[in-house]
């Protein structure tokens, strides 16, 4: 590929609560120019009690002033299967 250049990038995770308790994080490292999208599955802790949770992704490289960041809400619910047992 000429004209472009391989660019590390580390990406956090997080999985926030509420109350603004961290439930879950890791990080990766991903090379850009090889990568131009791609799609994290996370499971997320099975003690987490039904409840609103936001997810934190940002996104930090070498020489960048300010990381990107991102973050979406998402809802934990209690399930139960037809024997009223919880799953």
């Amino acid at each position: 590929m000429s004209g472009t250049r391989r660019l590390d990038v580390q990406v956090y995770y997080s999985v926030i609560s509420r109350g603004n308790e961290s439930v879950y994080s890791s990080s990766e490292t991903v090379a850009v120019e090889t990568t131009a999208s791609f799609v994290k599955m996370v499971q997320i802790p099975y003690y987490l009690v039904p409840g609103v949770y936001s997810v934190q992704v940002s996104i930090k490289y070498d020489g960048q002033a300010v990381p990107a960041t991102s973050h979406f809400p998402f809802t934990v619910y209690h399930v139960m299967n037809v024997n009223g047992i919880n799953e």
